[in-house]
């Protein structure tokens, strides 16, 4: 707390830090995401509106079982991904060459192009470089976002074992 009225000036706020200083954006954050939800809770006790709190409040009481198994399951794939993917030397990776041809409209100059993939299994091509991105590529599966499965051969079979799992 004291970082952040270190900086507040009552003429423009926090307008006069020069520097960047996270701890004071994080802080900053973290406070007014309190204040709306303090706010939301003080809505509570107009009637009109706290019934639609309440309800919300019983909704996620509900739901949270569920969320927590669904965080347990990424969780789990997430783990399993990483600790198969994150160095894959012995897994080969298709060599995708496309080619075509293409017409400039100006000078009906005919290009002959050709694009070839160059996927680099241990740069940021691959999401299981490191734990905390396989936890995000795990839960984008969940919406279908595969972008590791045109460059690995055995991501049609990892799609499968996901459905069979994800549909029980």
């Amino acid at each position: 707390m004291s970082i952040i009225i270190q900086d507040f000036r009552f003429s423009d706020g926090f307008g006069s830090v020069v520097e960047i200083n996270t701890g004071l954006i994080v802080g900053i954050s973290f406070s007014i995401f309190l204040i709306w939800i303090e706010l939301i809770f003080y809505f509570r006790l107009i009637p009109y509106i706290g019934i639609y709190i309440y309800h919300v409040i019983i909704i996620f009481k509900i739901i949270f079982p569920f969320f927590l198994f669904m965080l347990i399951v990424i969780l789990a794939f997430a783990h399993t991904m990483f600790v198969l993917l994150r160095n894959p030397v012995n897994i080969r990776t298709k060599d995708s060459t496309y080619s075509g041809v293409a017409t400039n409209s100006l000078t009906n100059e005919t290009l002959n192009i050709e694009f070839k993939s160059d996927f680099d299994p241990t740069s940021s091509d691959n999401p299981f470089t490191s734990f905390s991105s396989a936890i995000m590529a795990t839960y984008f599966w969940i919406s279908d976002n595969w972008i590791q499965r045109d460059e690995l051969i055995f991501g049609l079979l990892t799609y499968i074992l996901l459905l069979l799992v994800y549909s029980l």
